[in-house]
């Protein structure tokens, strides 16, 4: 069993349902614990829809709950249109009315005065304006009162034009968050949630991957004062398999950021009982998770966590040291963030605490293994592994078999820039057979394809499923050993 215990904490803001869910009879606590057991048929959905559950939570969470908030990116092998887990997150953590160009009088928040009226349509000419005129102003001290108020005056100007022609929220599309003079576009907390929405989104992240990472790794946009100021970005959204490839894998995991690619097979829409409840959680969470979470330097003792957190080693100990960093870090600040997602889903303290101590047991247990599978699934692209010979010998070997079909055994010593000895080959097949990636039959090797990794990578006996903590729950209510 994974020991972590639930901490209520009564001192938090209070937040009030909407009044139809005031009316319902049924506790928060409830309504997850049926997703997390209930969402799918199929285990591997169920584990990969929790896991990214939790990230989601945790990414409206923002930096008030951690530093560095983590990335997360479905990648669905099965045969889906769309992807089912990913319209869920979406109907989470996105808000399309939000962001949509306003005029002033559709304003969230109260308009001062002084406020001009924008048209949307002028707005992206009116914030370069803003911003050019506080540069002509300067940032050195001095200038009395005069230049002081012209300062406030301009940035009220500028977050009328942006709220006007760009709304506000914690969540954008990808390819809309960014502005030619004002650089990433965001509220005044500075931080953002990048949703891959589109093509035009799952494009724009392409490209900046390949060719620009530093909008991903420095990101930055006007903040306080007009001054250009970091900014703190997570992503979130599905890839499809075409798009997963060798080259944005690597090199993702090359920017030492805590991303996690969440591989799966779901083609049926989840079975959501109650989705309004779950959905005016995502709603309510950001600003009120509670206090930020630390870092523990142990994880909860358990076997169990143990044993994923030695498969986890394993892997990263073959990926540069600072994804490798990034990707602890947040596993060791995965049971507090449980804890403060359990917790605030009992705000009206309706549960028994050991139904609480569940579901916080349930949520990390999934959201550990879905994150430990997505590490273990970049075996995919040849990485995380001991292949036997230098990886872009291997990946080519790799991706001769997968584009030519069935091959000879004989045949891949004369692979196409990458020539290799028996040995060599015989090493490399015996690698690739461990990860499920080729199966050899007599003289003959064949690839398996994606939808075929995924299945084998969730059945895999060294990623085992973990217990259901919510069956351990007697009906007195008191949590069995």
């Amino acid at each position: 069993m994974i020991d972590i215990e639930a901490k209520q904490f009564r001192d938090l803001p209070s937040w009030q349902p909407p009044e139809e869910l005031l009316k319902l009879e049924f506790t928060t606590p409830t309504v997850l614990a049926e997703f997390i057991h209930g969402c799918s048929p199929d285990p591997a959905t169920r584990t990969v829809a929790t896991a990214a559950l939790v990230l989601s939570l945790w990414q409206l969470g923002g930096r008030r709950l951690t530093p560095h908030v983590p990335s997360m990116i479905l990648i669905n092998s099965g045969k889906a249109g769309a992807d089912p887990i990913d319209e869920f997150i979406r109907g989470l953590v996105y808000d399309e009315e939000a962001i949509q160009p306003r005029e002033p009088m559709d304003w969230p928040d109260p308009i001062n005065r002084s406020d001009p009226i924008v048209q949307p349509k002028d707005a992206p000419a009116l914030m370069t304006s803003a911003l050019h005129q506080r540069r002509k102003l300067g940032w050195q001290p001095g200038g009395g009162s005069y230049k002081q108020a012209c300062a406030r005056n301009l940035q009220e100007h500028y977050r009328a034009a942006q709220l006007a022609g760009f709304g506000y929220g914690r969540c954008r599309p990808y390819s809309k968050a960014w502005h030619v003079d004002s650089g990433l576009i965001t509220d005044r907390d500075n931080e953002i949630l990048l949703r891959l929405n589109q093509k035009a989104d799952r494009n724009a992240f392409r490209k900046h991957v390949l060719d620009d990472p530093g909008k991903l790794l420095h990101p930055e946009g006007i903040g306080a004062d007009l001054a250009t100021v970091p900014k703190s970005i997570s992503l979130s959204g599905a890839l499809p398999v075409g798009l997963w490839d060798d080259r944005l894998a690597a090199n993702l995991v090359a920017l030492g950021l805590p991303i996690f690619s969440l591989p799966h097979l779901a083609e049926e829409s989840l079975v959501l009982k109650k989705r309004s409840v779950i959905e005016s959680l995502g709603k309510a969470c950001p600003d009120r998770l509670g206090p930020p979470v630390e870092t523990p330097l142990r994880l909860p003792p358990s076997d169990w966590v143990s044993h994923y957190q030695s498969v986890l080693r394993k892997r990263l100990a073959r990926l540069p040291a600072t994804f490798e960093f990034a990707v602890l870090q947040a596993v060791h600040q995965l049971g507090g963030v449980c804890e403060r997602i359990a917790s605030f889903a009992d705000r009206e303290a309706k549960a028994k605490p050991e139904e609480i101590i569940a579901l916080l047991r349930d949520l990390y247990a999934h959201a550990l293994r879905g994150m430990v599978i997505g590490i273990a699934g970049l075996a995919w692209h040849g990485i995380g592994f001991d292949l036997g010979c230098p990886q872009k010998k291997a990946l080519k070997v790799l991706g001769s078999i997968r584009g030519k079909g069935p091959m000879r055994l004989t045949e891949l010593l004369f692979t196409k820039g990458a020539r290799i000895d028996a040995a060599t080959r015989d090493t490399l097949l015996e690698r690739l057979v461990s990860e499920d990636l080729v199966r050899v039959e007599g003289k003959t090797v064949i690839a398996a394809t994606c939808a075929e990794f995924v299945a084998a990578l969730h059945s895999r006996p060294e990623l085992p499923e973990a217990d259901n903590y919510r069956e351990l729950v007697d009906e007195d209510g008191k949590a069995s050993a």
